[in-house]
């Protein structure tokens, strides 16, 4: 049998260290720049640029894309019940390819039950509520 050189697995473990590492890095940057509308629908449901081009809003620093004038008007009626269902929307379209099996603020593993949020058009996934709570005082830090 063949001795491994101490020196070869030091170099391996390095190598998966900074792979890990790289890893979490470009998942992080992955939810940083967000505000730009995410998805190829509408909060009505509808396929946006199916019958006209979309109407682009702006709520509380994020971009908001409608189908047309009708639910332009229903968003602006009732700004906070339309980003509930388009942050449902989000979270259901982002999550099978989220990018982290850690939460943003603890380093912990997410678990059975993540806690989901938007932020800035990007999902976000924490282990806890009180996790949520801690990035939702200063999430900059996170991001």
């Amino acid at each position: 049998m063949k001795k491994t050189k101490p020196i070869t697995i030091a170099a391996c473990c390095v190598a998966v260290i900074f792979f890990a590492a790289s890893s979490t890095a470009m998942a992080v940057e992955a939810l940083k720049g967000g505000s730009e509308y995410t998805s190829s629908k509408c909060y009505c449901g509808e396929e946006l640029g199916a019958k006209a081009e979309p109407t682009i809003l702006k709520e509380k620093g994020r971009e908001i894309r409608v189908c047309g004038e009708a639910c332009k008007a229903r968003f602006q009626a009732d700004p906070e019940a339309a980003l509930k269902k388009i942050d449902e929307q989000m979270i259901s379209e982002q999550k099978p390819h989220y990018p982290l099996d850690t939460c943003v603020v603890t380093g912990e593993a997410l678990g059975e039950n993540p806690v989901n949020t938007v932020y800035q058009n990007r999902l976000v996934r924490f282990c806890t509520a009180d996790a949520l709570e801690k990035f939702n005082e200063n999430p900059e830090p996170f991001i």
